[in-house]
């Protein structure tokens, strides 16, 4: 797991402005995956990690999409 703080630029409609890591990326991040209470200026930590079942779900469905788009476009050519 990787892990980075970040700082509370700006919230505004439900949205937060991160400057993320020692580059000070901006990122912005819906404001209810966040924690209650922030306020600009404060600091969070931000944690990624890669989640492998997820990833190969959503390339097993994508590949199943594929299979059916591609016969239902070959089925109508005849």
């Amino acid at each position: 797991m990787m892990e980075t703080r970040a700082m509370v630029e700006r919230i505004e409609a439900g949205v937060v402005r991160l400057r993320v890591g020692p580059g000070q990326v901006v990122v912005t991040w819906p404001g209810e995956c966040l924690p209650e209470g922030l306020r600009e200026g404060d600091f969070v930590r931000v944690a990624v990690s890669f989640d492998p079942v997820t990833t190969e779900q959503a390339r097993r469905r994508l590949a199943g999409l594929i299979t059916r788009l591609s016969q239902t476009a070959g089925g109508g050519s005849e």
